[in-house]
């Protein structure tokens, strides 16, 4: 951000109160010291502004206040920073986290009934005198493994994945995957509750082992995604160009007088001036060749678009893919 002068005033402000002299001058509130460090993180205050003022502050020593002051301010100017780069925590996520409560909840929930349910079948059983203890031993260590999933999703998550879309915000890409990575990392742990559940309801593996596939692919997804989407329309794009220097005869690349397109559009042109058609043909040709050119830009700009989109959702969609 740029100082102005109503910035520039407003700082001068706390400087006065530190610097009024013995017996008039007082440390800042919380509210002030949050407000002068903000303007000094922002860029908002004038240099020689934030020399007298720091000097000032050392001088008569911090106080609680100040300092927990200019905590909130730092605090403050990493979220502002965050949601500038298009990460952080997006509006409204609390009722999102509600959600990811009830889920939660409702696990732990299906995990009761299925120990419950494990737990008759084993005394009913046993009273039977049935001998398949082992496989409802196994069961009972299946929905206890799902119980650790549910309760340990979140953290998880945390490990796994980064705190922000690899490549940060260079890029309308990176912008748009920070924006959603706090989408990415909910759907994650619904991802993983969901497959405890079923671990825990249907008393079987599969669940697991497709929950693990699952979590590779986001990591894989996340981490190399858009690497491999940069990749290939790297490889698509050469492809093109070398279909074209083949279909032309020459580099179409190249720009000036050897630039196929203008090249062979001069010789037809010359080739229809000299045919019954005239000038007629020309005027054909032209029009052709100005909406070929337009048609191109447009379709050069749609795909432009649809790659920033399929790269930014990509990490989305592979954070909920059993």
């Amino acid at each position: 951000m740029t100082r102005t002068a109503a910035s520039e005033e407003a700082f001068a402000r706390f400087v006065t109160i530190l610097g009024r002299g013995p017996g008039r001058s007082r440390a800042l509130t919380q509210e002030e010291a949050r407000a002068a460090f903000g303007l000094v993180l922002a860029g908002e205050a004038d240099p020689h502004q934030v020399g007298a003022f720091l000097m000032l502050l050392r001088f008569r020593g911090e106080d609680a206040g100040e300092i927990a002051g200019l905590v909130e301010a730092i605090r403050d100017d990493v979220v502002r920073r965050e949601a500038a780069a298009g990460g952080g925590v997006p509006p409204e996520a609390a009722a999102f986290t509600t959600i990811l409560g009830y889920v939660m909840y409702i696990g732990l929930v299906v995990c009761v009934l299925s120990i419950i349910g494990v737990a008759a079948l084993f005394i009913w059983r046993g009273a039977r005198g049935g001998g398949d203890g082992a496989a409802l031993t196994g069961r009972l260590g299946l929905v206890l493994v799902a119980v650790a999933l549910i309760s340990g999703a979140s953290s998880l998550v945390a490990f796994l994945l980064p705190s922000s879309a690899p490549g940060g915000s260079v890029s309308a890409t990176g912008f748009l995957q920070n924006s959603l990575w706090y989408y990415v990392g909910g759907l994650a742990v619904v991802s993983v509750i969901v497959g405890a559940i079923r671990m825990a309801w249907e008393q079987r593996a599969n669940p697991g082992k497709e929950l693990l596939q699952s979590i590779m692919t986001l990591i894989v997804v996340a981490g190399a995604g858009l690497t491999f989407i940069t990749l290939a329309a790297a490889a698509t794009d050469a492809f093109s160009v070398w279909v074209l220097n083949n279909a032309t005869g020459c580099d179409v690349t190249e720009a000036g007088e050897s630039n196929c397109f203008g090249t062979n559009i001069m010789a037809m042109i010359a080739l229809t001036s000299t045919s019954p058609v005239g000038l007629l043909g020309v005027l054909i040709l032209a029009v052709v060749a100005f909406l070929m050119t337009i048609a191109q830009v447009a379709l050069m700009v749609i795909r432009g678009g649809l790659l920033v989109v399929l790269a930014g959702v990509l990490p989305l969609t592979a954070s909920f893919t059993n």
